[in-house]
C-alpha cells in the first residue's frame, strides 16, 4: 500500500494526493478483507470490518493531505523552489 501511494503522490499535486488516499482505501479494504477471510475461514464475517477501515483511511486522508500540501509549500519556499 505504501509503495503505491508513494508512487502516485510523486506527482506532487493536491489532486494526486487525494487519488493516493483513495488508492490506499481500496488496497486496505481488499487486503484486510482477504486476510480476515483466511484467518476466520469465513468470507462473510470480514464485511463487518469494512466501515471501520473506511473511517480509518478517510480520517488519515483528512489529516495527511493538508499536512503534505503545507509541508511541500513550506519546504519549496525555504529552498527556493519554483512551484509550491
Amino acid at each position: 500500500m505504501g509503495y503505491v501511494v508513494g508512487k502516485i503522490a510523486e506527482k506532487k499535486t493536491t489532486v494526486w494526493y487525494i487519488v493516493a488516499v483513495v488508492a490506499a482505501l481500496v488496497i486496505k479494504i481488499v487486503g484486510y478483507y482477504i486476510a480476515e477471510a483466511i484467518i476466520y475461514g469465513n468470507w462473510a464475517a470480514p464485511a463487518a470490518s469494512i466501515p471501520g477501515n473506511v473511517v480509518q483511511v478517510v480520517t488519515a486522508g483528512v489529516i495527511v493531505v493538508p499536512v503534505a500540501v503545507g509541508l511541500r509549500k513550506t519546504v519549496l519556499k525555504q529552498i527556493g523552489g519554483a512551484r509550491a
